[in-house]
């Protein structure tokens, strides 16, 4: 009878063992990969950078979602956040800087396809810049929301750019580099709206002009601008 009890425990020890193994090698195998600062070159993983890290790493063809709302300074000849493939949703709130002396930028995208998407929201106290440019775009679909003041976007034009307006005396602000493509332009729903009464037209440059019936009659209206 000592002997079967003897057996009947090691059994259950072994049992119990392996179904905590397998429950966690499950969990494992099914998460996600997330690093606050990248390790590596980033390859593959979801960042989430927080507003207390301070990262050093290139993210090189991340995960499908970069956020940063801490610091990201990089020295390197290419992008602090660089991809040639896949979508991506990237919301930056902190700050994105290549400090390199050469043709260095924030963001580079050389996808070199429209088939692919990048859906970008700069807002907040978020910035991205390089010696070059901010932002260099090779060829993907942007959908860009910015906040940023003095942003530069060279190449390929948004499809969609979208000023964020957070005050009277903060809202987005772009130079476009070397601009190729079309442009439609709109304000951000999160925009606060109220701060345009009163404006009847916007300048945009090229000519161009917003009427007031986008600002305030129908805020919802988009307007094309064409390079």
């Amino acid at each position: 009878m000592n002997y079967l009890f003897f057996i009947f425990q090691k059994f259950t020890k072994y049992f119990l063992a392996l179904f905590l193994f397998l429950i966690l090698f499950v969990i494992f195998y099914n998460s996600n990969v997330e690093a606050a600062c990248p390790t590596g070159n980033g390859d593959g993983q979801t960042i989430n950078i927080l507003s207390d890290d301070n990262c050093t790493s290139r993210i090189s063809n991340p995960g499908t979602s970069v956020t940063v709302a801490g610091n990201l300074t990089v020295n390197s000849g290419d992008g602090a956040i660089y991809s040639n493939f896949n979508n991506h949703t990237v919301n930056i709130t902190g700050t994105v800087t290549n400090t390199n002396a050469g043709t260095s930028h924030g963001i580079h995208d050389v996808t070199g396809s429209t088939f692919y998407t990048q859906n970008v929201t700069i807002s907040g106290n978020g910035s991205v810049d390089g010696t070059a440019a901010g932002y260099y775009n090779q060829g993907s679909t942007v959908n860009l929301t910015n906040n940023q003041s003095d942003l530069t976007f060279k190449g390929l034009v948004p499809s969609s750019y979208k000023i964020l307006i957070e005050g009277t005396s903060d809202f987005g602000k772009t130079t476009f580099v070397s601009p190729t493509g079309t442009l439609a332009f709109d304000i951000a729903s999160a925009s606060s709206i109220a701060l345009l009464a009163g404006v009847d037209e916007l300048n945009v440059g090229g000519g161009s002009e917003i009427t007031k019936s986008h600002l305030s009659e129908n805020p919802e209206a988009s307007c094309k601008v064409q390079a």
